[in-house]
């Protein structure tokens, strides 16, 4: 093996640069589109109806901004590495210039109390984990505890707000959800590894001298 090909494979292996992650936005339902972010169909329903979110790689995220009125709006994801799912607190503008407050807001005169909860996506009827949280009014709220409502481990998941408590559509909120999918940390290579590498190219270098002499 010549040296030039030791050194490359070693640069290839220590210097190979990661996938970027990626960051999707995307905006449910009858709410104004958030700026920046994809319109997509209503997500309510059964979780047999439930909106496709993808799969998120180490380092991705997704934003969900939505509308809950009434109804159980249904989300399925997948994540290969462990995932914390939080309240998005910081202002949105709209494609139609409106501005407003995040997380999990009451649009109305009155509060909104939902659901918040993941399912195992292959037995929708296992509940992984479950909060209740109430909207402010015109505000950001998230019952004063922390932005984090869920953090779990890899894998596929339906997730739901389900707000059907309200009844008939009486107080309606907005919320801002962010999947944030932990980033992979990169192997470190073996000193065993890198002794073999050098020392492959170390015999490779003599065998050439060895050659011209």
């Amino acid at each position: 093996m010549k040296l030039t090909h030791v050194t490359l494979a070693l640069a290839l292996v220590l210097g190979a640069p990661a996938a970027s992650a990626a960051t999707v936005s995307i905006t449910e339902g009858k709410r104004d589109t958030i700026l920046g972010s994809t319109k997509i169909g209503d997500a309510k329903g059964a979780a047999r109806r439930a909106h496709d979110a993808g799969t998120l790689n180490g380092g991705d995220s997704l934003n969900l901004h939505g509308r809950m009125v009434g109804a159980v709006d249904t989300f399925a994801i997948t994540s290969l590495t462990e995932i914390a799912v939080s309240f998005i607190f910081n202002g949105f503008v709209t494609d139609a210039g409106r501005s407003r407050f995040s997380g999990f807001v009451g649009t109305g005169a009155n509060e909104n109390t939902s659901v918040f909860r993941l399912l195992n996506a292959a037995d929708p009827n296992q509940v992984v984990a479950e909060r209740t949280f109430t909207s402010g009014i015109l505000s950001e709220a998230s019952n004063g505890d922390t932005a984090v409502i869920f953090k779990v481990a890899a894998g596929a998941y339906l997730f739901q707000i389900d707000g059907s408590g309200q009844g008939n559509g009486r107080n309606a909120a907005l919320y801002d959800i962010e999947f944030a999918a932990a980033e992979v940390s990169p192997v470190p290579l073996p000193a065993s590894s890198l002794l073999l590498l050098a020392g492959v190219g170390a015999l490779g270098a003599m065998r050439r001298k060895a050659k011209r002499t």
